[in-house]
């Protein structure tokens, strides 16, 4: 699984020439035709939107490779055939080289859920990670949404919002190589949640502008925050261990995710030790000094294997 994505090829313009204002505004409109159409009807904006070997995370589902086998998950669901759902993007960036970027926000789903198939809203978070096609589209290349029963959506803090920067010089480097560079960033970050304690490994692989989709309402942004996050509501004995699968990065070598399978141990109020599955979605960036730190991460629950 770790070869299945090919290294992002560049079809935009050279560094110097491309306006990053004005790629990160053709992708929030893209994410913006997206939920349009979803609010329409989920099912086709999907069919429209996904790359053909799209990573889809849905909650309660195996991790799901490639647009045939997301569109048949969702078209049995009993849900999604007939479900719309609506969203709005609070971040959005692009690499680079403009041939990748990613978004995330807050929105909803509704469909027939409720007993005895009464429609209900779910609210929901999202992260998409983003590609160009040969045509210079964008696409979906890896998705995770998280339902809630409850979310607080607003717009992010000051420093948190969607880059302003005309341009973003990065020395170009072997693809390859930043691929295996930011799996073995996540593998770093799995590790010192297991040598240090899950709070700190969460708060020092932070980007500066980090954030998390929480299994609280909301956006937890930037590092203190995020590690505050964890310190008040995960068990101080629990811990988190997980091991990235697939992963891919721009062209340009500054903008990449991963997606990996975690177990989650804990224990029960009787002290009996308790353990659950999720899986995740990570947007890596990659600062100019070389190392790798997240932009956004987000998971939801997986079958126990």
């Amino acid at each position: 699984m770790l070869g299945l994505l090919p290294v992002l090829a560049c079809s935009a313009a050279p560094f110097a020439q491309l306006d990053l204002r004005e790629e990160r505004a053709a992708l929030r409109a893209a994410d913006s035709a997206f939920a349009a159409r979803a609010s329409q009807a989920l099912l086709p904006a999907f069919r429209d939107m996904l790359d053909e070997d799209v990573i889809f995370l849905d909650p309660g589902e195996r991790t799901l490779v490639g647009k045939a086998a997301t569109l048949a998950m969702l078209g049995s669901d009993g849900i999604s055939a007939i479900a719309t759902q609506q969203w709005r993007a609070v971040r959005v960036d692009v690499s680079a080289d403009g041939g990748a970027g990613y978004t995330y926000g807050f929105g909803s789903m509704t469909g027939p859920s409720g007993p005895g198939g009464a429609a209900r809203t779910l609210p929901a978070k999202y992260v998409a990670y983003w590609r160009k096609d040969p045509t210079g589209a964008w696409r979906v290349t890896a998705y995770v949404r998280v339902f809630q029963r409850v979310t607080a959506p607003a717009d992010p803090p000051a420093g948190f919002e969607s880059p302003a920067r005309q341009h973003r010089h990065f020395p170009n480097q072997d693809p390859g190589r930043a691929r295996r560079a930011v799996m073995d960033a996540d593998r770093a970050f799995a590790a010192r949640a297991v040598t240090d304690d899950v709070p700190t490994a969460f708060g020092a692989y932070a980007a500066t502008d980090g954030a998390i989709l929480s299994g609280q309402p909301g956006i937890i942004y930037g590092p203190e925050a995020i590690r505050s996050h964890f310190r008040a509501n995960f068990p101080a004995t629990g811990r988190i261990l997980w091991r990235p699968v697939a992963g891919d990065v721009a062209a340009g070598g500054d903008l990449g995710f991963t997606v990996g399978e975690a177990e989650i141990h804990t224990l029960s109020p009787d002290g009996t030790p308790r353990r659950s599955y999720s899986k995740y979605l990570t947007v890596w960036r990659r600062a100019e000094l070389g190392e790798w730190r997240y932009v956004i991460d987000g998971g939801n629950d997986r079958p126990q294997p």
